[in-house]
């Protein structure tokens, strides 16, 4: 695929410029009138629940068939290895510009932080005692709504495996 050549915000020329991300600086087609940048991020890894007004926000592609929903996902860096991209970085290490324009951070009640060995294990214990074959940001949802669970009561508590473990047989997840 050919990069883009132009902003699709406000067609100006975009450049290669570097600036500073989460993971340290990142050199990226940017604009230079409007700060869009092109994030060439062909792999999803991760997906969020976004809930707005009572109703969860679903991401709709116009190339899928018809009423074809999904969750909104995040994405592997380009070039980025299985291991690494299966980090769990969650909607906290998203840029700013990336987040939904619905999203509010002031309706968070509570940010639950997963270790990568704690999701991984969980993975396996989801395939192994459930029989799901879940992949790593559901095996984390799973974690967290376990943790949640030792402290309440009379309450229900909805996890949804939003991705599948295949994509994690090469990454070690699952050993033979």
């Amino acid at each position: 695929m050919k990069e883009p050549r132009f902003c699709p915000s406000c067609a100006t020329p975009l450049a290669w410029i570097e600036a500073q991300e989460d993971g340290g600086p990142k050199s990226r087609l940017r604009c230079t009138a409007c700060d869009f940048t092109h994030w060439n991020n062909p792999t999803p890894v991760l997906a969020a629940i976004i809930e707005y007004r009572g109703q969860v926000l679903l991401a709709r592609n116009a190339a899928w068939a018809h009423k074809a929903y999904a969750l909104i996902t995040g994405f592997m860096e380009a070039g980025e290895t299985p291991q690494e991209g299966s980090r769990i970085p969650g909607i906290r290490k998203w840029p700013q510009e990336y987040l939904p324009k619905i999203f509010d951070p002031s309706r968070v009640d509570q940010v639950v932080n997963v270790s990568q060995d704690n999701a991984e294990e969980m993975c396996r214990r989801l395939a192994r005692e459930e029989g799901i074959f879940g992949g790593i940001s559901a095996a984390g949802a799973l974690w967290v709504a376990l943790e949640i669970a030792k402290t309440v009561e009379n309450a229900t508590i909805v996890f949804v495996v939003c991705d599948r473990g295949d994509r994690y047989l090469s990454t070690g997840v699952f050993p033979a």
